[in-house]
């Protein structure tokens, strides 16, 4: 059975890592670390774990899961590299674009696994939409918009979310809805995402609770046109839209089955062969790609270097 230290036992831990860990046969949690101790001796309690310093875990976990406030993100990694070592970091990767790009390139060269927690990857719509742009149903992507926004539920143990500069909506929800239409568009795989010709506006300075955002995002030989809108206060419609030369393709940011396809001919719904009850069942497929290297290439840290690159760029703009 693989050995996985947890570094960080919020919110994330409690609500989904503890439905996804617990009971499976070919992973456990044994070690635990945070700077809480209160927090972490709850957690190992909780997985009947062992409370460990970040050395201790870092040494002697097959598997370290990160998932602490991402300004910590970079500096934990770094630590916790190890050749053969599996390393998931929860989103937001990094909060830089050098900050990524150095911890994508010190994994490899010491031959560590690292990879970025965004289950969203596994949703079956957009799986789906990515199989459509990639077979050129919609021709070339042209433009992209992306919308998601509600009240702000979640229970961090910490408050990031409302002090750190990285903790604001573009980070938090904006990293997901950024991450979902770019694997969909495929602009993911691109090894260089610049942006142009931004335009920004947030309620406040950051951490900022509703931001939107126009842009040109320049990957390899393409420039689509990109608008990008983000709330914790405001509800806003919850979808990815992909223009293309061909057509477009819509489909919701929430867990779903379908997507919808409009071309000149018209406009119809198509369903993904596959589905699921609840986001842990996602959740639990993510981990079993990454902890068990079947399928993992989506959450490679390599993946998310210019999804960093576009929040942080983002994220400075006045």
């Amino acid at each position: 059975m693989l050995s996985i230290g947890l570094v960080g036992c919020g919110a994330v831990v409690h609500s989904n890592y503890a439905a996804t860990l617990i009971g499976r046969a070919a992973y456990g949690v044994r070690y635990v670390c945070d700077t809480d101790a209160e927090q972490a001796a709850r957690t190992a309690a909780r997985f009947d774990a062992q409370v460990a310093s970040l050395e201790r875990l870092a040494d002697e976990a097959d598997v370290v899961i990160i998932s602490t406030p991402p300004s910590t993100h970079a500096a934990l990694v770094r630590a916790c590299l190890r050749p053969g070592r599996t390393v998931l970091c929860e989103k937001p990767f990094m909060t830089t674009h050098a900050d990524a790009l150095a911890a994508s390139q010190a994994a490899e060269g010491v031959g560590a696994n690292l990879y970025v927690g965004h289950f969203r990857r596994t949703f079956p719509q957009l799986l789906l939409a990515q199989d459509l742009v990639s077979l050129g149903v919609i021709g070339d992507v042209r433009s992209i918009s992306a919308s998601e926004g509600g009240r702000f539920t979640w229970k961090a143990v910490s408050n990031y979310p409302t002090t750190d500069p990285n903790g604001g909506v573009l980070w938090d929800t904006g990293s997901h809805t950024l991450a979902m239409a770019l694997f969909a568009s495929g602009l993911a795989r691109s090894p260089a995402l610049n942006v142009a010709n931004v335009d920004v506006q947030r309620d406040k300075p950051e951490p900022s609770h509703a931001f939107q955002a126009t842009f040109t995002l320049n990957a390899d030989d393409r420039a689509p046109q990109c608008r990008l809108r983000v709330s914790r206060k405001e509800v806003l419609p919850n979808m990815v839209r992909l223009q293309g030369t061909r057509g477009e393709l819509g489909f919701l940011t929430d867990m779903d089955d379908r997507v919808r396809l409009t071309t000149p001919a018209g406009s119809v719904i198509l369903y993904a062969e596959r589905s699921y009850d609840d986001l842990m069942e996602c959740l639990d497929v993510e981990l079993q790609q990454i902890l068990l290297h079947a399928g993992d290439a989506p959450f490679l840290a390599a993946r998310f270097v210019g999804q960093i690159n576009i929040l942080e760029t983002l994220s400075n703009a006045s």
